[in-house]
């Protein structure tokens, strides 16, 4: 599940490559965070609710669509302001400099 979800992120990233880099180049601050993860579940609550509606393919995909951004978007907020770090967390660097 998490490699075939993985695999729909880095889609929806090749896929919003037009709006920059998200992973170097976008340097947002919480408040932008915030509305961008408030936007895109607004988005994915309204593709859930049509999926009772109308299940369709293209429903679904949609519903696939918004989960990916918003996982994008999580990612960044723990790069950003979590303790991610180049792949690192803020444990592995305090052990590595203890050793």
């Amino acid at each position: 599940m998490i490699d075939k979800f993985a695999l729909c992120m880095q889609k929806e990233l090749r896929d919003n490559h037009e709006k920059g880099d998200m992973a170097v180049g976008w340097k947002p601050d919480v408040y932008t965070l915030i509305a961008e993860n408030s936007w895109h579940v607004g988005k994915l609550h309204n593709a859930l609710l049509t999926c009772l509606e109308a299940d369709s393919k293209a429903t679904r995909a949609k519903v696939t669509e918004y989960a990916a951004d918003i996982a994008n978007i999580m990612a960044k907020t723990a790069h950003t302001f979590g303790n991610l770090e180049h792949g690192k967390t803020v444990v592995d660097q305090a052990e590595k400099k203890a050793v």
